[in-house]
């Protein structure tokens, strides 16, 4: 009479165990696709050594005190992570130091200077272990702001998996670089005296003489050869003797 109530339940407790083993795989292996996910990609938080950028644009932005997110994944090309770090500046009313409208972030815009924002990301012991670089076209847009206007500025950089963990702060710096590109050799050594007798040349009355003695020296040397000929041919009359 409880033969049949009892396999039901044994049919029961069966069908339980075999969810929990299929439900235990499906963790296992979720776990794994995570953690190589992790491998190719992450973040992790850091925060400023300042507020402010170091260098040559003064004291003219700042960005907030507070921590910053900075993404990493596999590089395209090479076993380094991709590194990349958004932080929004804020144009301050101190005069900087510089005049903003002689700098651009590419050397084709035609200004005199060419403008590099580089963030530098520090150990414990704020040893530099990697650098990251804005694009020209966020520094173009940097440079354009108003009193009170915002700009957000991304810098990609990259580093091994290792070295990324070891950050702990970074810090802004931003150099000048004079852009002035040299489309003509001559035209560029404007302090060289010798170019205003380069383009005199053709004025000189000893030009004639010095195409004589360029023959004279083709004749001398035409001679020169003529009796090495002859040498040769002496010693090889000697030889037959």
């Amino acid at each position: 009479m409880f033969k049949k109530p009892f396999n039901i339940m044994l049919s029961a407790l069966c069908c339980t165990a075999l969810l929990a083993s299929c439900g235990g795989n499906s963790g296992s292996n979720s776990s794994s696709e995570s953690t190589e996910e992790t491998a190719e990609k992450g973040s992790i938080t850091v925060s400023p050594e300042n507020t402010s950028i170091g260098g040559k644009f003064g004291k003219a932005f700042d960005i907030e005190d507070r921590d910053y997110t900075v993404n990493y994944e596999k590089a395209v090309i090479g076993d380094d992570k991709e590194i990349k770090m958004s932080v929004t500046f804020t144009r301050n009313d101190a005069l900087p130091s510089v005049n903003f409208d002689e700098i651009a972030g590419s050397s084709d815009a035609g200004k005199k200077y060419l403008g590099k924002i580089e963030a530098e990301f520090l150990d414990e012991n704020e040893n530099v272990l990697f650098t990251a670089d804005a694009s020209a076209s966020d520094i173009d847009k940097l440079l354009s702001l108003e009193v009170g206007d915002k700009s957000t500025i991304t810098f990609t950089g990259y580093a091994k998996d290792d070295v990324v963990m070891k950050v702990k702060v970074f810090r802004l710096t931003s150099t000048l670089e004079n852009s002035k590109r040299i489309e003509n050799p001559v035209t560029a050594t404007d302090d060289l005296e010798a170019v205003d007798d380069l383009e005199g040349l053709d004025d000189l009355e000893g030009l004639d003489d010095l195409e004589a003695l360029g023959k004279a020296a083709e004749a001398v040397g035409a001679m020169a050869g003529a009796a090495a000929k002859a040498a040769d041919a002496a010693n090889e009359i000697s030889k037959r003797k």
